[in-house]
């Protein structure tokens, strides 16, 4: 997966409009800019990842476009509140947080 930064360029030529336009539309169409709504499906999907398969961590990061497990680990962390490893441990001791 491209870099967040730069998604909605690759977007923008994908589908030969503006990128301006793009973002404007995108955000009324899905109530959040494109980046905001690419980091909270990726962090939807890792989620998923880290309960219902066997990935590691560092799996998981690259599975999701990060070039670094730490990256990940403290994007992760901010939307969740809980490091990854934490998470996937809670889940398979089915500890609620």
């Amino acid at each position: 997966m491209r870099s967040l930064k730069h998604y909605s360029r690759y977007l923008s030529k994908k589908f030969g409009i503006n990128r301006t336009k793009l973002k404007g539309n995108f955000k009324k169409v899905y109530g959040k800019g494109v980046f905001e709504y690419t980091f909270n499906y990726r962090m939807q999907r890792a989620s998923e990842l880290l309960i219902t398969h066997s990935h590691t961590v560092k799996e998981v990061s690259y599975l999701l476009g990060y070039s670094s497990p730490p990256s990940f680990s403290t994007a992760f962390k901010k939307h969740t509140g809980i490091a990854p490893s934490e998470y996937k441990k809670a889940h398979i001791n089915n500890t609620k947080f």
